[in-house]
């Protein structure tokens, strides 16, 4: 939380020989617009650019071993781990390869109304979708095996699930085992 909450900080270029980024570092910079990532960055913490509606761009050096960002998305260098959503606006896919959605990945993307999470992905880690307050869709894979902890806290319009043929009740009973009790689940599950 080294800088959690500084209003004035519009942009934070990290020198090269940081190797961690460690819990909500950057949390609540509501004015941060960009951030450059070093190649020796090898960790990133819990919620390090969350509650940052203004961070459009992260810029990683080239050589980085640990990240890339590509698309508005920063993603693990094999691009398994999605780290953290950029302007997530509309109608979202995320993208192929991705077989983890990281710790609040998309946290307060509050203009996203609905998420395509694809087939390949296994675990949405917590509070992964919290507070995308304009969230109303969200289609889940077969491959999903793990939704961690409060993913959809703070969704107050999300009331549409969509799985695949049959997998309504494996996905209701993965919601259930994760969530605090003051979450909303009762989504209306649409097989497609």
């Amino acid at each position: 939380e080294a800088f959690s909450g500084c209003a004035r900080i519009v942009s934070v270029i990290l020198p090269d020989g940081v190797t961690v980024v460690d819990d909500e570092a950057f949390f609540g910079c509501e004015n941060l617009t960009q951030v450059v990532l070093p190649a020796s960055v090898a960790k990133l913490g819990r919620h390090v650019f969350g509650c940052c509606p203004k961070l459009k761009s992260i810029v990683v050096a080239e050589e980085s071993p640990f990240f890339v960002f590509n698309n508005g998305f920063l993603l693990s260098r094999d691009g398994k781990m999605l780290v953290r959503a950029l302007e997530a606006k509309g109608e979202v896919t995320i993208p192929a390869g991705v077989e983890c959605v990281g710790v609040g990945a998309f946290s307060h993307c509050d203009e996203m109304m609905s998420v395509v999470v694809p087939e390949g992905v296994r675990v949405l880690w917590d509070d992964a979708f919290e507070f995308c307050t304009d969230l109303t869709t969200l289609t889940l894979p077969k491959s999903l095996r793990t939704i961690s902890r409060d993913v959809t806290y703070g969704c107050s319009k999300l009331k549409k699930v969509r799985v695949a043929p049959g997998d309504a009740q494996r996905i209701r009973e993965l919601f259930v085992a994760e969530t605090s009790a003051d979450v909303k689940i009762d989504f209306e599950y649409e097989e497609n």
